[in-house]
């Protein structure tokens, strides 16, 4: 091999030390050293080189938005219902994850889009919630689901309490209820308007 002197294997090595990848070594080599050479050189450190592969961006944040906003469109307001429309439409539209990513929450990219969200409430905000506001909530949420032929079931109450400002979510109901040591059934039968 020629241009393999100790000064020219010197200057490729240091060369590696400062970009850590070999194809870029044998670029900034091109047309001095054959790349067949710098890379018979560099064959023993393959394993210290850094790869960086560059994707290009799918999905900027404005079309993000467009499918945030379409997913809405569609009633869809929950990350899962998210996943789930995602498969079902067949559409091209950013993964969950990279909604995330990019604007840190699901209801991040819904406020970004222009929706309300609630607040999810840990366990020690429960105290928000007065058992006579929770149960006239509840009461609210019972002759809905009446006046639509609907059952009100724990399913039945996510979905109209993420609707809905200034009511308790259903992990704020279910929390209290085990407090108080109810089952969800006695506590429909306890709020029932009639």
């Amino acid at each position: 091999m020629k241009h393999t002197d100790e000064e020219t294997i010197s200057k490729v090595h240091a060369e590696f030390n400062s970009l850590r990848n070999i194809g870029a070594v044998v670029k900034s080599f091109a047309g001095v050293i054959p790349s067949k050479t710098v890379k018979d050189l560099l064959r023993s450190r393959r394993h210290e080189q850094i790869i960086v592969r560059s994707r290009q961006q799918k999905f900027d944040d404005a079309s993000i938005i467009n499918a945030v906003t379409a997913a809405e469109t569609a009633g869809v307001t929950t990350a899962a219902g998210y996943r789930e429309w995602r498969t079902k439409s067949g559409e091209d539209t950013p993964s969950l994850a990279l909604i995330i990513r990019r604007f840190g929450s699901w209801n991040a990219a819904r406020e970004e889009a222009g929706y309300a969200t609630k607040k999810r409430f840990a366990r020690g905000d429960l105290k928000q919630w007065s058992d006579e506001s929770m149960r006239s909530s509840f009461t609210d949420f019972i002759r809905c689901a009446y006046s639509n032929y609907e059952t009100p079931t724990p399913a039945a109450y996510d979905s109209w309490s993420r609707k809905n400002a200034d009511v308790p979510l259903l992990s704020t109901i279910r929390a209290r209820l085990s407090t108080q040591r109810k089952s969800w059934a006695d506590f429909v039968r306890e709020c029932e308007p009639f």
